[in-house]
């Protein structure tokens, strides 16, 4: 093989080579692409230090408090804050510290040097690569306040795993993250049949964020599952699928951490697969048509069957 093919190999699949490092690849650029694409044993320690998912959930309802508490209804807040048994000390305390921006920057700031330093390290580039690639692919923005924290948490447990494995574990994975159901609004997606729905009153307060409780359906996973994750804007689907597959995913939620967590120095210590939480109280019942195919009412299984019908042609053509 030539040097030009081990270049193609390291810059197309990898970062590029490093010095001296073409001479090596050009033994057999197949071989060396092939020979990363296992899933890997563990994360890199550099990842593996970032904040685990819940204390991302963390991170944003600390700022969110913060911010009401000054806010307008501030008054109002800290009356049900200390109902709940925050003392007025932690209130004060939290409703006078501006760090909860800085802090969130420090986040950020430090899951991307943890990404690039496993850039640079990594021997093993076209992996990384692909974690970067589903990491777009299955996309949980910054851009969005209450999924600010999200991103690294998601890649590292949504992704990273699933990498070199099953497309369908990552999709089921990435869909029962909370960081994606922030972001799509899954967290609050509730069936108009559901028992939350015709018995309003007995719906929780979801705990400290905004929206509060539940208003109906929403339809954006279910719409991005089928338009981005799986089939594409072309894939045979209709807005049918796209109402069915929202009503398969209702109450796939995430579990909230204490009150008590939103103040003081607790971390959050629990991944996006421990805090997935299926709520039935908010599933839609019954069975349901996907793509031409019926899922019997069977919970949660039902919505991780469904999820199968990437098998359809038009997931495969992607």
């Amino acid at each position: 093989m030539s040097l030009d093919q081990a270049a193609l190999a390291a810059n197309r699949f990898g970062f590029g080579a490093r010095p001296g490092e073409l001479r090596s690849i050009a033994g057999d650029p197949v071989g060396w692409v092939k020979a990363q694409l296992t899933p890997e044993r563990a994360p890199p320690a550099v990842i593996a230090a970032l904040p685990p998912a819940e204390d991302d959930v963390l991170a944003f309802g600390r700022f969110y408090v913060s911010q009401r508490l000054q806010g307008e209804n501030g008054e109002r807040m800290e009356q049900r804050l200390e109902r709940q048994g925050v003392s007025r000390e932690d209130i004060q305390r939290l409703s006078t510290e501006d760090a909860f921006r800085q802090h969130f920057r420090a986040r950020y700031d430090n899951a991307t040097k943890a990404r690039l330093d496993t850039a640079f390290a990594t021997e093993r580039p076209a992996f990384e690569r692909l974690v970067h690639f589903w990491s777009n692919h299955f996309t949980v923005s910054a851009m969005k306040p209450q999924a600010a924290a999200m991103p690294p948490s998601f890649e590292k447990e949504a992704i990273r795993p699933h990498v070199g494995g099953r497309f369908a574990d990552m999709l089921v994975a990435s869909t029962k993250h909370p960081g994606m159901g922030i972001y799509l609004d899954n967290w609050s997606s509730i069936g108009p049949n559901s028992r939350w729905a015709r018995e309003p009153r007995s719906m929780p307060r979801l705990g400290f964020g905004p929206g509060g409780r539940p208003t109906g359906l929403n339809e954006n996973l279910g719409r991005e599952i089928l338009e981005l994750h799986t089939l594409g804007v072309n894939g045979g689907y209709a807005q049918a699928d796209v109402q069915a597959l929202a009503a398969i995913i209702t109450g796939w939620t995430y579990d909230r951490p204490p009150a008590r967590y939103y103040f003081g120095d607790e971390k959050g210590t629990r991944s996006g697969a421990q805090l997935f939480s299926f709520v039935n109280d908010a599933h839609e019942p019954g069975a349901k048509t996907l793509l031409g195919k019926s899922y019997p009412p069977n919970g949660v299984a039902q919505g991780e069957a469904a999820l199968l019908y990437r098998r359809h042609a038009a997931a495969g053509r992607r």
